[in-house]
C-alpha cells in the first residue's frame, strides 16, 4: 500500500468526523492500525534476517 501524504490523512480524518465518528474512536483505531503495521514490519524483518542465533547461557562452573 502506498504511503499517504499528511494532507490525505487530514482529509480522511475530517470525512470521518463529518460521518459522525467520535474523535476518540478515530484516535484509538489509528493507534491500533499503526501497531498492526509495526508488527507486520517486524515480522518481515525477522523473516528476512533468518533464524535467530541460539545462545547457550551458563550460570557457573559445571553447566
Amino acid at each position: 500500500m502506498p504511503k499517504k501524504a499528511a494532507q490525505d490523512w487530514e482529509v480522511l480524518e475530517q470525512e470521518l468526523y463529518a460521518a459522525g465518528v467520535e474523535p476518540a474512536e478515530v484516535e484509538a483505531e489509528s493507534r491500533r492500525l499503526l501497531a498492526e503495521a509495526r508488527g507486520h514490519q517486524l515480522a518481515e524483518v525477522r523473516e528476512q534476517s533468518g533464524p535467530a542465533p541460539r545462545w547457550r547461557l551458563t550460570t557457573g562452573p559445571g553447566n
